[in-house]
């Protein structure tokens, strides 16, 4: 019998956890309806009590699911937890981790399952609440004239400090900065590290660029995180004169 009632036990916790179901119908701009007529789309919500959330999966008119996710209410929409969005051809879209609307964490895939550069932009919701949502980005920001550019400034640009002349260190320093929406980078800062002193010189030359190119999503200019590798070669004390041991420029940075 005991088995029986863990068995028992089990079927009404998830029933008491779960609700019945209910069916929202919406148009093609996701405006909510009053009945099925004229929907383009439909959400099936279960209200989870146990966790006093609210477990939606949203559909097009064909049952192809859309995206699955929780929420804390409906009205407003509070998203808390994973959502997930699908593509067409079932494969995941991009996940979600939200807490109080608030975007804790994302991926963004392709239709193939490659990741894809996005960025999180803050929104209203239907309900005139403020929602953080992530976006693809479709053109990244970019070096103004490209790569060549890039790697010419950086030559320029990159002193090596007086380490170098005495250590022979080489590698690279990976250094993230976010390029704003009017193409200025700020928020510099080292998240691979090669040695402090030329960590501290790739995060002075990156610092010091002009404006990017910023990057865009649907058109509009917003800020986007980058990652670049600045690398560094090895000198040894015979390859430097005394007047190098104050500082020099690389010869191939980047």
């Amino acid at each position: 019998m005991k088995p029986l009632s863990v068995l028992v036990f089990f079927l009404m916790t998830c029933f008491l956890s779960v609700s019945a179901q209910t069916i929202s119908w919406y148009d093609q701009d996701w405006n909510k309806l009053d009945s099925k007529e004229g929907a383009s789309y439909y959400r099936v919500a279960e209200e989870d009590t146990l966790n006093q959330h609210i477990i939606v999966q949203d559909y097009d008119l064909n049952g192809r699911v859309l995206r699955s996710g929780t929420l804390m209410t409906l009205v407003p929409e509070i998203r808390d937890g994973l959502f997930t969005w699908f593509h067409k051809n079932g494969r995941i879209q991009k996940e979600v981790l939200y807490e109080g609307n608030k975007v804790i964490n994302w991926r963004v895939l392709d239709e193939k399952g490659r990741s894809k550069l996005a960025v999180v932009v803050n929104v209203l919701g239907a309900n005139g609440e403020e929602l953080s949502e992530v976006m693809p980005v479709d053109k990244e920001p970019a070096f103004i004239g490209g790569s060549k550019a890039l790697n010419t400034y950086v030559r320029k640009n990159l002193v090596y400090p007086p380490i170098t002349a005495i250590e022979p260190i080489e590698g690279a320093v990976l250094v993230y900065f976010l390029v704003k929406e009017n193409g200025e980078v700020t928020d510099v800062k080292v998240i691979k590290s090669l040695h402090p002193e030329l960590d501290k010189a790739a995060v002075d030359m990156i610092a010091s660029m002009p404006a990017w190119t910023p990057g865009t999503v649907n058109g509009n200019a917003v800020a986007v995180p980058f990652v670049l590798p600045v690398k560094f070669q090895n000198r040894s004390a015979q390859s430097f004169s005394r007047s190098n041991v104050a500082g020099s420029r690389s010869d191939k940075a980047y």
